[in-house]
């Protein structure tokens, strides 16, 4: 088709524009034809519903001629064919060759419909098995028969998608909440921002959630991005027990991509390519409104849709309804100079249509090339904005009244409130403003009737209204119910084809929308990649760099870096190795450290590796080895240790410095020690420390644990010379006793190690021992003695032998050589207690509890006389996974940590004794997660 302006009838609207609409008044019009209402007026009969709603057009500022002019117009542009090519299933998306035939998607009068000789509606997979599909899905959900995984129902639903994919569903569930399930509750994540995602997640129940996943293709990257995000806390929220099958639905074309994710293909909702975004919600991307409303009123919404495509595509041109809307919108765009449209509901419910209404107008006709390339020389694509009333009227309607410019309006009403409350005196009110508001754009308020109100003459100007704005008043008749929607939406979907048939535009494209995603991507590396934005513009490469320099920090802790005489080209690289090995970090942009002798690896992202702890409230809160930026301000490592802070002073770059670590720990009064390491040594450490947590923190000896006692545990290792699976195994007790009992014998076994390795740096390593087990460890005879009876004793297994010890023990008179108890009994009342005598420490209450505990394991018994130390060497080297674990837990709550106090009940919850909080028995890790190897 010809460019809009090239047709015989544009030339004829110009000149009609100069003598007629220029000087058009709404008022004498109204005045000089009393039959101007209902020449102008048209009502749309909704014969399902049984409702009418009546469209007035006599507020706009045309004549009979002027609608006669448009009409023509219209038929010049080829509009008749066009409307007649999208209901064949003809290609009109002609720059995607794809036609466009969401109409077949609310067909519930039985129409023929093909696209390339296939019957859409019937065909295997087609139209009608999809809403077959929606409405078994939608049922089960409802009635409880589809189930979480722990056999509870399904009340919380969060839909990921973005545009079509969010604003329909989103639009459309708001609009019909008064039809709601109310014991559902219903989110939409859309945008990239983590908070959208994080308020969603906040209050929801990983077994009662469902997520219904919303893109066309799968890979639309705020999409996929979220949906891994909620797929990662469904898993972490459930231990990796919660079936995705269950929890994840897709509503996608892209099965391989789909049931890559892990969603099972058989919960799959599909739709055709035809099918654009923001036509979506009549399709499969419809499901949470289905789910929310119910299918008999998904139903009807379709069926109030498909009476408004009958009426277009049945009703001549001059009394369509969505028609006489686009004329309109053209006539004001372009003859006027209109640049924006206005809707304004009278009905919070609608308070998301205008946002609706925002992508299916500008996305669809925001355009400036025609159907033969050449660029359009006339305006296209209104801006449409809007808010509900009476809201509005206290925000833009001040410019709408009194500035200068032009802004087509449309006012909507329901005549019927849902919620008549008052004696339905609010439901009045309403339409009170909303007959005043049209009424008063008409008419304004002359200079004349200002002054007779007795205003002064200097504030007369200000108080004039110029009135002749136009409006159109939507009224339907009873309540906005599934079908009054419908049928609302689909007068706005045809007055946008009308706007782009008249303007020769393809409005089923959005190019508009890749640049920005493209460079995005682009960019998106970049932030995570040496540079301050070269490569940009100016303005951009500012930008990107001063968000670098706004979102890099400094971690400064008791560490020391001294000058390197290294160069840089030999540092970067170690950086950039250490952070490439694990998928947690990505090399950052910039790597700073202090030179004040505070230093602690970061990096630009926010996150600390070294940190293990956060005191909040005088109360210490235990955890792995990511902290975001926002708790590190009072972060301790290992207690008395490594007060961090954020600071810039003085930043230095890594460039200058050498990549060492000195660490010092000053535990129970001893001297301190040093202990220089380079920072891949660090690195290396806290993997293989994090690959333990990560291993154990949901279930083994290790789960009470945390990145705490394993960082201090090497570093004692190192500092005594001990490899670090010798010193897991002085440790084994530890992780069996589980909750404090298991860190204070962790912190004694500390005490003698460390104790006995400042002995051996002072007369040297006995590197002439090559004993078994831990005399391989060049450990003095005393130390070993007294790990070993520590161990026995707190494993309940001294109950039965103590007797034939008793005594001797007692009297402490046990050969220092015994190593069934030895010292060991008194090195644990001395430092476990303390303790008065060994009765007293048998009559504990706590360590009865872990004796009773403990009476199961399989270990050899320390009695047997018959056991030799092979076999109990061979014992204490046991595979740790291979041993029974104490049901110990932390309350995430109060953060209590206790085996003995942590108790199942018949509930399968925890019920703390400290603050009587109950949790399922998962282990969380807040908003912090571990490395990754």
């Amino acid at each position: 088709m010809a460019p809009a302006t090239s047709l015989p009838t544009w030339a004829a609207l110009e000149e009609h524009y100069k003598t007629v609409g220029k000087t058009f008044v709404l008022k004498d019009a109204f005045a000089s034809d009393p039959a101007r209402f209902d020449k102008l007026s048209k009502t749309f009969h909704d014969s399902p519903s049984k409702t009418d709603i009546l469209f007035d057009f006599s507020k706009n500022l045309v004549t009979e001629e002027t609608i006669n002019l448009l009409v023509k117009l219209a038929q010049d542009a080829g509009l008749e064919k066009k409307r007649d090519a999208l209901f064949a299933g003809e290609k009109i998306n002609f720059t995607e060759q794809r036609a466009v035939y969401h109409p077949a998607l609310r067909n519930v009068g039985g129409w023929d419909m093909k696209v390339d000789g296939q019957d859409v509606m019937n065909n295997p997979g087609g139209v009608n098995d999809v809403l077959k599909h929606m409405k078994e899905f939608s049922e089960q959900v409802r009635s409880g028969e589809w189930k979480g995984f722990t056999g509870k129902k399904l009340t919380t639903i969060i839909n990921i998608g973005i545009g079509g994919s969010d604003l329909g569903p989103v639009m459309v569930t708001e609009a019909l909440k008064h039809y709601g399930a109310k014991d559902t509750t219903l989110h939409f994540v859309s945008n990239i921002d983590g908070t959208h995602m994080a308020e969603a997640l906040a209050n929801s129940n990983p077994e009662t959630t469902l997520f219904l996943v919303a893109s066309k293709t799968f890979t639309t990257a705020e999409t996929t991005t979220n949906a891994n995000t909620a797929k990662s806390w469904f898993l972490e929220k459930t231990g990796g027990k919660g079936e995705i099958a269950k929890h994840f639905v897709a509503l996608s074309t892209n099965e391989s991509e789909v049931t890559k994710f892990g969603i099972d293909s058989k919960n799959m909702f599909g739709f055709e390519s035809w099918v654009g975004g923001r036509y979506s919600v009549w399709s499969a991307i419809g499901l949470s409104v289905a789910l929310y409303i119910g299918y008999d009123n998904f139903e009807k919404f379709l069926a109030g849709a498909h009476e408004m495509d009958k009426h277009f595509r049945e009703t001549p041109l001059k009394d369509n309804i969505p028609v006489l809307g686009g004329l309109l919108s053209v006539w004001y765009s372009d003859f006027f100079g209109a640049q924006t449209h206005l809707v304004a509901p009278f009905d919070q419910y609608l308070h998301r249509f205008p946002a609706y209404l925002q992508q299916l107008s500008m996305e669809s006709n925001g355009k400036t090339i025609t159907s033969d390339g050449s660029p359009a020389k006339y305006t296209t694509g209104p801006i449409l904005f809007g808010e509900p009333c009476t809201n509005a009227q206290h925000s833009f309607f001040q410019l709408v009244h009194q500035g200068t410019k032009l802004i087509p309006t449309d006012f909507i009403l329901a005549a019927k409130s849902h919620n008549p409350i008052t004696d339905n005196l609010h439901q009045k009110m309403l339409a009170s403003n909303y007959f005043a508001q049209a009424e008063a754009l008409m008419i304004g308020k002359t200079p004349e009737q200002v002054k007779s109100e007795g205003t002064p003459d200097d504030l007369v100007p200000h108080k004039v209204f110029l009135g002749n704005r136009p409006t159109t008043s939507i009224l339907v008749g009873g309540t906005i119910g599934p079908a009054e929607l419908g049928a609302l939406i689909v007068y706005y979907e045809h007055l946008t084809f009308t706007e782009g048939a008249i303007w020769d535009i393809n409005s089923f494209d959005q190019w508009g929308v890749e640049l920005g995603k493209v460079l995005a991507k682009k960019i998106l590396k970049e932030l995570d990649e040496p540079g301050n934005g070269e490569g940009h513009d100016v303005s951009t490469g500012s930008l990107i760099g001063a968000f670098k320099k706004y979102t890099s920090y400094v971690l400064q802790a008791h560490l020391v870096l001294p000058l390197t005489t290294y160069s840089p080209s030999e540092i970067k690289p170690v950086i950039q190795q250490i952070y490439a090995s694990s998928s947690a970090f990505q090399p950052p942009a910039v790597v700073k450290m202090a030179p004040s002798g505070k230093v602690i690896v970061i990096d630009t992202k926010g996150k600390a590796i070294i940190s293990v702890s956060k005191s909040t409230g005088g109360s210490t809160d235990k955890r792995c080895f990511l902290v975001s930026k926002s708790c590190v301000e009072d972060l301790k490592l290992s207690g008395n240790t490594c007060n961090i802070d954020l600071s810039e002073d003085d930043p230095t770059s890594i460039d200058t410095m050498e990549l060492i670590i000195r660490l010092y720990f000053k535990p129970y009064g001893l001297p301190r020690r040093f202990l220089d390491l380079p920072i891949e040594e660090v690195w290396r450490t806290l993997i293989h420390v994090d690959a333990k947590v990560a291993k154990y923190h949901k279930r083994g000896p290790y789960r009470h644990l945390d990145a705490d006692c394993w960082f201090k545990t090497w570093f004692y290792a190192q500092t005594s010379k001990l490899t670090r699976d010798q010193y897991e195994q002085l440790l084994y007790p530890a992780f069996v006793l589980g909750g404090e009992d298991g860190k204070i014998f962790a912190e004694v076994t500390r005490w003698l190690v460390y104790n006995a390795a400042g002995q051996i740096q002072e007369q040297n390593p006995l590197a002439q021992h090559n004993q078994a087990s831990f005399e391989a460890m060049h450990l003095p005879e005393e130390v070993i003695c007294a790990i070993r009876g520590a161990k026995i004793a707190l494993q309940g297994r001294f109950v039965n032998f103590f007797d034939k010890y008793k005594e001797r023990c007692a009297q402490s008179t046990c050969p220092q050589t015994c190593r069934r108890c030895g010292p060991g009994l008194e090195g644990i009342m001395k430092h476990f207690g303390p303790y008065d005598s060994v009765e007293d420490m048998l009559n504990d209450s706590s360590l009865q509890e872990i004796i009773k505990f403990m009476a199961n394991l399989e270990d050899p018994d320390p009695n047997d006389e018959s056991a030799s130390d092979s076999e109990c060497a061979e014992w204490l080297a046991a595979p740790m996974n291979e041993l029974s674990y104490a049901f110990d837990g932390l309350c995430l709550d109060c953060m209590s940590l206790s085996i003995n106090k942590l108790v199942l009940d018949n509930t399968n919850s925890r019920p703390c004794n400290v603050c009587s909080w109950h949790k399922e028995m998962t282990w969380e890790h807040s908003n912090i997660g571990p490395l990754r190897s």
